[in-house]
This record gives structure tokens, C-alpha cells and sequence, in this order.
């Protein structure tokens, strides 16, 4: 883990010509852009200049400790993955350092989402009285029909 002593991490004004570079809505631009930016705030705090893959698993630990959804762990990590697959794809492009020729997410898993019901779905006794509720109270045309 190297040391500095910057305001500004070099990964910034990369954040910023990547997310120039990706063809992607303006919301999900944002979203990248919140990820990010956690992420290099993290960076920061830990004097991480250069970061490893232990640098990303530490942090992704951190997050869940923080009490982060797996949802929002699947964004961070999916972002993170795109960066530094991006910065290892274009670094003689962009005349980045070494550092950057290796994907350091690439070993990494991303959180398993659970899939879950969103909606509660009625008991037989509460679709019984549901339906029963509905015949009693078809005075027009739409109730027959919602019926």
C-alpha cells in the first residue's frame, strides 16, 4: 500500500473520461458516478494511491460492515470491475502507469443477489373473501369485468 500526501487521488480525472467514454443513460451515469466516488473517498482516507485486489476486497468488507445492501454491493463492485477493466484496457492510450495494465477486480466475485417476492401474495381464505367482496359490489360495467 503506497502512501500520499494529495487531495486530489489519480483516479479522478479518470473516473471522469470514463464515464465520458461509456454509452450509458444519464441516471445510470450518476449512479456510476455515487459508486465511484465513495470508492475513491475510500481511497483517500486509506492513503491507498495505487490500489491491489486485497485494497477492493478490504473495502467491499468495509461496505458490508457499514450495513450496505448486497443490492448496492452488486453496484459497487459491477463499477468497480467496469473501471478497472476499462483503465487496464486503454492504459497505453491514456498513458497511465503500470499500475493499471492488470485488471485488479478481475479475480473478484460479485455479491449473489437474492431474488424475493416484492408483492405479499394473498392467502386462499383472503383471494376467497377478495372474490366473494368483489361479486357484492358490481353495480357497474368495470366491476363485472374486475370481477
Amino acid at each position: 500500500m503506497e502512501v500520499f500526501q494529495v487531495k486530489r487521488h489519480p483516479l479522478e480525472p479518470l473516473i471522469g473520461q470514463y464515464l465520458d467514454e461509456k454509452d450509458i443513460t444519464e441516471g445510470t451515469r450518476e449512479l456510476y458516478r455515487t459508486v465511484l466516488k465513495q470508492y475513491v473517498g475510500y481511497l483517500k482516507k486509506h492513503r491507498i494511491l495505487y490500489p491491489k485486489t486485497r485494497d477492493v476486497i478490504q473495502y467491499r468488507a468495509w461496505k458490508r460492515s457499514q450495513g450496505y445492501s448486497a443490492q448496492w454491493l452488486y453496484h459497487q463492485i459491477g463499477t468497480l470491475k467496469g473501471l478497472y477493466r476499462y483503465l487496464s484496457a486503454n492504459r497505453a492510450r491514456l498513458n497511465l502507469p503500470e499500475a493499471y495494465a492488470v485488471d485488479i477486480t478481475e479475480p473478484l466475485k460479485n455479491e449473489r443477489l437474492v431474488k424475493s417476492v416484492s408483492k405479499p401474495v394473498l392467502s386462499a381464505q383472503e383471494a376467497k373473501q377478495l372474490i366473494l367482496k368483489s361479486e357484492e359490489n358490481r353495480k357497474h360495467i368495470w366491476q363485472y369485468r374486475d370481477h
